[in-house]
């Protein structure tokens, strides 16, 4: 498995140096990137999810035309489920509630993320704790709606699919993979733009059809770059790394 060594940066304010950890080099195949990305213990639980609930549901039985219908709407709805997480949970701003700071894991991780961009570790989600609390909200939210434990784990099992998904996505988005798509390229690009050119566009990953609806993919040349695009406004736990490709218009 080719990699790159990691490299050292400093910063001029508080924090201290840091090792950028090793990424897979230019040359790295895909198979390599693959099994770098499951590396990771809460990666392989990430997918295992899914298919356990998969299998749940195949053991509870009962279909009807109600689970083809409910996985086309999701499918439907996923451009605008990314779009809303990115931007209402993972750009939220910490509150501050009797005088103590409240944050999720999911956001401070996040937040680093853009301080680092290059760095692997900082692309995926980084806790268990980050994905019981999103299975928490999605089974709640999901049971309250449909108020069907069938379609409960229909939405449950979408769910953490399409997390995977975009979990794997976004890993190749931030690495040193060459896209070989022209589909891949053109997301990776954009949300390449969201990280160093503006955090206030281009918030999908996966799909970009919400970004389109919301007004949030405008002519890149037509937005100044962002001088908070990689705080987000707050203070990050990383250093701030260059990126050695920098997103142009």
């Amino acid at each position: 498995m080719a990699a790159m060594s990691g490299k050292v940066s400093a910063s001029g304010d508080a924090h201290a140096a840091v090792v950028v950890p090793e990424r897979l080099a230019v040359d790295a195949t895909l198979g390599d990137h693959l099994r770098f990305f499951f590396h990771e213990r809460v990666l392989r639980v990430m997918a295992a999810v899914p298919v356990a609930a998969l299998l749940v549901r195949i053991a509870v039985g009962g279909w009807s035309w109600t689970d083809p219908a409910v996985l086309v709407l999701l499918l439907g709805l996923y451009p605008f489920f990314e779009w809303g997480i990115h931007v209402l949970v993972l750009h939220a701003k910490p509150k501050r509630v009797f005088g103590r700071t409240i944050e999720l894991g999911a956001t401070r991780n996040h937040r680093d993320h853009h301080a680092r961009p290059t760095d692997p570790a900082m692309s995926v989600a980084d806790s268990g704790r980050n994905m019981a609390q999103f299975s928490v909200g999605i089974l709640l939210l999901a049971g309250v709606v449909s108020r069907s434990v069938t379609l409960t784990l229909d939405v449950f099992a979408f769910a953490w699919a399409g997390v995977l998904a975009y979990e794997w996505t976004h890993y190749l988005m931030h690495s040193a993979w060459k896209p070989r798509s022209a589909w891949f390229a053109k997301r990776r690009h954009l949300h390449l733009l969201h990280h160093y050119r503006s955090e206030h566009h281009w918030f999908g990953v996966v799909a970009h059809g919400a970004d389109v609806v919301l007004r949030t993919s405008p002519a890149p040349r037509s937005v100044p770059r962002s001088p908070t695009a990689r705080l987000l406004g707050g203070e990050a736990r990383a250093v701030l790394v260059d990126a050695p490709e920098l997103a142009e218009d």
